[in-house]
């Protein structure tokens, strides 16, 4: 397998990279407690989804509330859900911001590096993500907050469509 991906004219470039850092979402016991921990030690304050009105991604109902806080230029989001992490589990995860050119070449180039992918999908029919892992099984993901081509993407089951990320698919024996 060539991981020396060096293509151009429409192709992958091998400097093609993220933006930043997006967001880290992490399963809590308590979002209340989540909350008053990060603001209290450390002079977190709320990050609301509505601060970026033009993504579409607002907090679901109280039993799948996302609550966020920023810290430093940093977004951790919180989720309350039964059970703990798992294989199949969403959370915890670390996104990057990405364009839709960076989403697509980074697809294109885990792809071609023998890393484990599904379809780039959508939520709000705004935005696009998709879940990678790395060889450790660590869970990351990359976010764009508006995709150009977001009408060809899959929806994701709990906005509507019929898609189900397949976390706990994700896993691969990677030879680089």
């Amino acid at each position: 397998m060539d991981t020396n991906l060096e293509m151009h004219d429409g192709g992958i470039d091998k400097f093609e990279s993220v933006l930043g850092l997006s967001h880290i979402s992490l399963h809590v016991r308590d979002i209340e407690e989540a909350m008053r921990f990060w603001k209290t030690i450390f002079g977190a304050r709320e990050y609301l989804f509505t601060s970026q009105p033009e993504s579409g991604v607002i907090p679901g109902s109280a039993d799948e509330r996302l609550t966020s806080v920023q810290v430093g230029g940093t977004v951790l989001h919180f989720s309350r859900a039964e059970g703990t992490s798992g294989w199949d589990k969403e959370y915890p995860h670390i996104a990057f911001s990405v364009n839709s050119q960076q989403l697509v070449r980074l697809k294109q180039r885990l792809d071609a590096s023998g890393v484990k992918t599904h379809p780039i999908w959508t939520r709000k029919r705004v935005e696009a993500l998709m879940y990678f892992r790395d060889p450790s099984g660590n869970l990351f993901e990359f976010f764009c907050w508006q995709f150009d081509e977001v009408d060809g993407l899959v929806v994701d089951a709990k906005s509507g469509g019929d898609f189900r990320p397949p976390v706990g698919d994700l896993t691969y024996d990677w030879k680089g």
